[in-house]
């Protein structure tokens, strides 16, 4: 039953018949202001409910314990600002909850520990600025947990312990400053985490070893300034890290080298002022290296000899003047591998051509070695050849 911006400001009555059958109801974009046992009784069928973007400040308690079919709520864009134990009461099947983008500053501990079916909960955008232990006690189906934007600025340790099924977790756009050993113990499957856009400048080394199925962790836009050895160790499950806008100026040798199953590294807009040999050591795997907008003038020799499965190396909007014999040997890449050299302070007519047979500027090479290099420099003909000395 679509009811989508009828402008209703109380649920609407539905007769005896449609009351236990209709299975879905869609009350977005109306007026309601408070939820109520009795204008939800009967709806014995209901599988979804939607009450997106209305102006709803209270629900009472167990208003939906009569919804036992009911497998879907979303009370999204709404103005509750607490969340009582018996507000969720009797929703023994729903899966999926959302509260995103409430004013909610409390949740009593146990108000979803009666939600033994739920997968999905989203309670992002609100204003909460701690979590406890208790709040989540009870759910432990729970696949996909969202606490993006709500204000923390940490995270007790062991907090999670108890979601043994968590895959996804998203604490985006908070204003965590660290990362403790036991922050995240046992997340044992958890695939995807997200630290986006925290103010987080130190991680502790091992914080992250519990979490041994990760695939995807996300800690762009930080305040992080190093990488240590141990900072990333037991992820030997991860495909993806992106550390996109920190101040990194330097990572220990060997920081990657848990990393064998990752495949794509994102250190973009960071402060690395040169790229070393051990740097990048220990990642069979990685496919794509993004190391844009740093302030790179130079790349040791053999930098890069360790990434035997790379494919693309972008280089961007670093200001390079040097780089060291070998460091991108065609012979290491049989596969052929994209280098991108856009703006930068490269001289034509000497960068790689004593290694490859060939400068940088608009020309495809031998090696199986394709350079792209769109820089305000001078561009190479084609086929390139070295300048006389």
């Amino acid at each position: 039953m679509d009811l989508k911006g009828c402008n209703l400001d109380t649920f609407p009555p539905l007769g005896a018949r449609l009351h236990t059958s209709v299975t879905s109801i869609n009350l977005e974009d109306n007026a309601l202001t408070v939820i109520t046992k009795k204008k939800l009784a009967g709806l014995s069928s209901l599988t979804y409910l939607t009450l997106w973007n209305n102006k709803i400040k209270s629900i009472e308690d167990n208003s939906f314990s009569h919804l036992i079919a009911l497998t879907g709520l979303d009370i999204g864009f709404n103005q509750l600002t607490s969340i009582s134990k018996e507000m969720f009461s009797g929703l023994r099947n729903l899966n999926h909850l959302t509260l995103w983008n409430n004013k909610i500053k409390s949740i009593e501990d146990g108000s979803f520990s009666h939600l033994v079916a739920l997968t999905g909960l989203d309670i992002g955008s609100n204003q909460l600025t701690s979590i406890s232990k208790g709040m989540f006690s009870g759910i432990h189906n729970l696949t996909y947990l969202s606490l993006w934007n709500i204000r923390i600025k940490s995270v007790e340790d062991n907090l999670f312990s108890h979601l043994i099924a968590l895959k996804k977790l998203n604490l985006g756009d908070n204003l965590l400053t660290s990362i403790s050993k036991r922050m995240f113990f046992g997340l044992r499957n958890l695939t995807y985490l997200t630290l986006l856009n925290n103010k987080i400048k130190s991680i502790e080394d091992y914080s992250l070893s519990h979490l041994i199925a990760l695939t995807g962790l996300d800690i762009g836009f930080n305040q992080l300034t190093s990488i240590s050895k141990e900072m990333f160790s037991g992820l030997r499950k991860l495909n993806h890290l992106t550390l996109w806008n920190n101040n990194i100026k330097s990572i220990e040798d060997d920081s990657f080298s848990h990393l064998i199953a990752l495949t794509e590294l994102n250190l973009g807009s960071n402060q690395f002022t040169s790229i070393i040999k051990g740097m990048f050591y220990g990642l069979p795997n990685l496919t794509l290296l993004n190391i844009i907008n740093n302030k790179i003038k130079s790349i040791e020799a053999d930098s890069f000899i360790h990434l035997i499965a790379l494919t693309e190396l972008d280089l961007t909007g670093n200001p390079l003047t040097e780089i060291g014999a070998k460091a991108f040997a065609a012979s290491w890449y049989p596969h052929g591998i994209k280098l991108i050299l856009d703006q930068n302070f490269l001289c034509c007519s000497r960068v790689l051509y004593n290694e490859l047979s060939f400068v940088n500027g608009n020309c495809t090479f031998e090696g199986n070695l394709e350079i792209f290099n769109d820089s305000f420099q001078t561009k190479c003909p084609t086929p390139c050849k070295p300048e006389s000395t």
